[in-house]
């Protein structure tokens, strides 16, 4: 039984599992928030002694593998349509991994740290496979279209709150060490727990979304790759887009990780608490009108501010020295990146119905999972030809080019 909104129109209250779902969201997104793995998890490997091989497999390993696996879990999900249940599981699952991943960084050290802490968080993006297709099916049917994306970023607005109110706490420190950022990592295992609890509280249970079982899933494949232009050019903007995901870890790098204080990190995280609290909930309802116009406004914002990076870098450096430039700029491009995933998120469940919906979302994903992971490795590699800016220039223009092949894409 499909939730809905009111039926009077001008009635924006939610029902109790509506107000479920935004309140699981706002814990799963603070979770994120403390985990970020452009900043956290960069700052916590450095501090291991991470070299820039494995800082550049952070975000590729966090994104691809949240995705690529779901193209196989599709099928599963659509037979058994069980997607209250494996939310629950898949939450719990992220839990655990980033449970794992906070006693790593309090109990171990060097390399075998690093690339424990890249295992584990391997196991939390299979996890979050999960609740990556079943929120979306069930958002799909909880909500209606023109009220998906502020949903979303209604969440994504309180969890920056919260970020916000952690990275102050920080700034209350001397300093900031592995021991810190373990707790943090503790904390956030916790806000998976607390989604999955809440998920229980549902009263009524969500059917999933059935696509046509007449023909096989690689048939669906098949006929989305072949038939649905629509769905091609989104593929090609989203893996343009990549851009914005993996640019954030390189400016944490130009701005030191660890090795400036406190200072740095606290405020590098607050900035990306900021940019959810404050652009979160915009976003969200520009995309429930033009979630294309959201995804190019979003890109070239990304693009820019990393070519001023670069160029404040190499001709001004006592901005980064002092502080000023890199955390302004993060908190740009995590306002760019927050426009790039809820205006995604918000187009492909448009453009989708009850029927294809989980078909979309695991193919796309899937796509771009593996895409992430290709880019991630060479770009990892490349690093150790290019300067770190050089890099960033490279993804600048990446992100120029999927805004505007956003502006083509059709509206929903």
């Amino acid at each position: 039984m499909p939730i809905k909104l009111n039926e009077n129109s001008t009635d924006l209250s939610l029902t109790r599992n509506q107000w479920v779902i935004v309140i699981s969201t706002f814990f799963t997104k603070l979770g994120d928030l403390l985990l970020n793995p452009k900043v956290t998890l960069v700052a916590l490997v450095q501090q291991l002694g991470g070299n820039s091989l494995a800082v550049s497999m952070i975000v590729p390993i966090r994104e691809s593998m949240s995705m690529i696996p779901q193209v196989a879990l599709a099928p599963l999900l659509n037979k058994h349509s069980r997607y209250l249940l494996m939310y629950r599981v898949g939450a719990i699952l992220q839990a655990v991994s980033v449970l794992a991943i906070a006693l790593v960084a309090l109990l171990v050290d060097g390399a075998l740290a690093v690339w424990g802490i890249l295992a584990l968080l391997l196991s939390f993006s299979v996890a979050r496979c999960l609740c990556s297709l079943t929120s979306k099916a069930i958002l799909g049917e909880a909500v209606e279209k023109g009220e998906r994306g502020l949903t979303t970023g209604a969440a994504s607005t309180v969890a920056g709150c919260a970020s916000i109110l952690i990275a102050a706490g920080f700034l209350a420190l001397e300093s900031v060490n592995t021991f810190h950022i373990g707790i943090m990592l503790l904390l956030a295992s916790v806000t998976w727990v607390v989604a999955a609890t809440l998920y229980g509280m549902i009263q009524t249970e969500i059917e999933g979304t059935r696509s046509d079982q007449s023909r096989s899933f690689l048939q669906r494949i098949k006929k989305l790759a072949r038939d649905d232009k629509t769905f091609q050019k989104f593929i090609v903007v989203r893996a343009l887009l990549l851009s914005t995901a993996l640019l954030g870890p390189y400016f944490v790098v130009l701005a030191g990780g660890l090795s400036g204080g406190i200072s740095k990190f606290a405020v590098l995280l607050m900035a990306a608490g900021l940019a959810s609290l404050l652009s979160s909930a915009v976003w969200g309802r520009f995309s429930d009108r033009s979630s294309n116009s959201v995804l190019a406004l979003a890109a070239t914002i990304a693009a820019a501010v990393s070519v001023l990076v670069v160029v404040g870098v190499l001709t001004v450096p006592e901005l980064v020295e002092e502080y000023y430039l890199i955390p302004v700029a993060y908190f740009i491009l995590a306002i760019a990146h927050q426009g790039v995933r809820i205006g995604r998120k918000t187009y492909v469940v448009d453009i989708a119905n009850n029927d294809n919906r989980v078909d979309y979302v695991a193919v796309s994903n899937t796509c771009i999972g593996i895409l992430i992971l290709l880019v991630g490795g060479i770009i990892g590699l490349v690093g150790f030809v290019l300067p770190t800016t050089g890099i960033v220039l490279l993804l600048s223009a990446l992100g120029a080019a999927g805004a505007y092949f956003a502006l083509r894409l059709p509206g929903v």
